[in-house]
């Protein structure tokens, strides 16, 4: 059988051009709102009574507690999707078996001479090719954040189609926007 070993070097090649990065443009996204400013004034109404229960209000009648103003927010969010990708060359050398008889071995047009190495039975030679290894990796990431940095979670994320003018809305009701660069 083969056996794969490794060089302790890596070598790049000088033919390889690293390629120039692509960061795509930030875009802001404003969603829609999901629910309408009637139904939560009727949902405010109906529970507007508990409400002040829970914080030690002692209010007898809901007609004592008026509606003032329904106030919308936002929140920042950060979505990054990215791609990482790294093509290089390593130097490796591989090890074929061969039968202990044999004096030379030919392979694509080279002659090799085989030895005999110590993890080898006793029947068998070794052959040793030396060269270079193409590895590519690719990584993809894809982030959201919230306006402090941190990581939130997918099912965090609110799921509603998007405003048609959003730097308009954002100017219109002074939203926070997030920095261009966080350090």
């Amino acid at each position: 059988m083969s056996e794969l070993t490794f060089v302790d070097e890596v070598v790049s090649s000088n033919s390889v051009m690293s390629p120039k990065e692509n960061i795509a443009e930030r875009r802001t996204i404003v969603y829609q709102t999901l629910m309408d400013p009637a139904i939560v004034r009727i949902e405010g109404e109906k529970n507007k009574n508990r409400l002040f229960n829970r914080f030690l209000f002692k209010l007898n009648a809901p007609e004592e507690i008026e509606f003032v103003s329904i106030e919308k927010h936002y929140e920042p969010y950060l979505v990054v999707s990215g791609k990482h990708l790294i093509d290089y060359y390593r130097k490796c050398a591989y090890s074929l078996s061969v039968d202990r008889e044999a004096k030379e071995v030919t392979l694509f047009g080279h002659t090799f001479t085989p030895r005999q190495s110590s993890f080898a039975t006793e029947g068998e030679s070794n052959i040793r090719f030396e060269g270079e290894e193409r590895l590519v990796k690719e990584t993809r990431a894809f982030l959201i954040l919230n306006r402090y940095g941190q990581d939130s979670k997918l099912n965090q994320f609110p799921a509603a189609p998007s405003e048609e003018n959003p730097k308009n809305l954002i100017k219109s009701f002074k939203m926070l926007e997030l920095p261009q660069r966080w350090s």
